[in-house]
């Protein structure tokens, strides 16, 4: 008698609590790197300011905000390159989730999910202000559009999950992908 095969065990449906705890660790993260740069750049500007008996030049405040700035793209960077390259934003992987692609899509295709996530709301507004700062004519209305499309798309995306734990947010679904429990958590 030949032995039998093991069913592959389908992946679990994360629960809201699980989802919402990727979120906080996630946003969590960005607080956590902005209160760093906050902290470089206020010993900077004491350091450059012989501990505030000088006046700060202006070129230094503007290294000193442009550390504080920084965080978010770098932020932005470090949960996307992890998202593509582990499957799970530092968060998603704390709480024992992962992001899964639709059969026969390419791995880039999370980056996409992480460009239309809520999470990424910070990155958006952090491009919307430096085109809005560099006065590009028409850039900034393009950016504020596509803000707002996030934005609107986050919305509808918790009432969704909210609704339904084992929908996929529309995120998911325009990038071809799933939120899914890690299988070494799932048991």
């Amino acid at each position: 008698m030949a032995p039998m095969r093991a069913e592959p065990t389908p992946r679990a449906v994360p629960s809201r609590r699980r989802r919402l705890r990727a979120a906080v660790a996630d946003v969590a993260t960005l607080l956590l790197l902005a209160g760093a740069g906050f902290v470089i750049a206020f010993v900077w500007l004491l350091l450059r300011s012989s501990w505030g008996r000088d006046d700060v030049a202006e070129s230094e405040a503007i290294v000193a905000l442009s550390m504080v700035s920084a965080t978010i793209p770098a932020w932005a960077g470090w949960q996307m390159s992890r998202l593509v390259l582990d499957a799970a934003t530092t968060g998603q992987r704390w709480a024992g989730l992962a992001v899964v692609q639709d059969e026969g899509r390419a791995r880039i295709w999370r980056a996409a999910r992480f460009l239309l996530h809520p999470l990424s709301l910070p990155l958006w507004g952090w491009l919307t202000l430096g085109a809005l700062l560099a006065e590009a004519p028409w850039l900034p209305l393009a950016l504020l559009l596509l803000l707002g499309a996030v934005t609107l798309g986050g919305v509808i995306s918790s009432g969704i999950v909210i609704a339904r734990p084992g929908a996929r947010a529309l995120h998911d679904r325009i990038a071809h992908t799933r939120l899914v429990a890690r299988e070494s958590d799932a048991a």
